[in-house]
């Protein structure tokens, strides 16, 4: 199968399209199908799912950088430069470095916006990422960042100490008595 991306007039993508590869034997090939199927006056360059081609594979909205032969993003802010190693946008000020997932297991995500006017990154919003309650006994326990039932889960639950395990213990969860049940034994 070849890929193909439909351009506009400024070489915005507005399409992308699967082409059988009896149709598209090379590029010339392919264009002239997506051509034949949706208009001779239509602008197309193959891309490639697997990056092989034009640097990414091709989405819709994303500019085709004729001069450079590349598929890349468009720039999100006047400030931005475009870095031609990487062919995305890069910001005159990093990223604060807590951006994104805190990795110390509080299951809380860093995000900032970023602000043209100062040319900066603004906004930070914190927000704590957690599982539905799983069931109304159960509390969340915020130094381990998850739910945890009233009761321990019985010791035994889990394989079996022979090597390999030849069995798996498990439990279910009884909400009306608040107690692990169903002591199951599996192979």
């Amino acid at each position: 199968m070849a890929h193909f991306a439909q351009l506009d007039d400024a070489n915005i993508v507005t399409n992308v399209t699967v082409v059988d590869d009896d149709n598209a034997a090379n590029e010339a090939a392919g264009i002239a199908f997506c051509k034949a199927l949706v208009g001779d006056d239509t602008n197309w360059v193959q891309t490639s799912y697997n990056d092989n081609i034009r640097f990414r594979y091709a989405g819709i909205g994303m500019v085709y950088d004729s001069a450079n032969n590349v598929f890349r993003e468009q720039q999100p802010y006047p400030s931005w430069t475009l870095n031609t190693s990487t062919w995305e946008w890069d910001a005159p000020a990093a990223a604060p470095s807590d951006e994104g997932m805190d990795r110390s297991g509080t299951g809380r995500h860093v995000y900032y916006t970023w602000d043209e006017a100062s040319t900066s990154w603004a906004n930070r919003t914190v927000r704590e990422e957690r599982d539905s309650q799983p069931y109304p006994s159960w509390t969340f326990n915020t130094s381990k960042w998850r739910w945890e039932p009233p009761v321990a889960l019985p010791s035994d639950e889990g394989p079996n100490d022979e090597t390999p395990p030849t069995e798996y213990i498990s439990y279910d969860w009884d909400e009306a008595s608040t107690s692990w049940v169903n002591r199951r034994t599996h192979d």
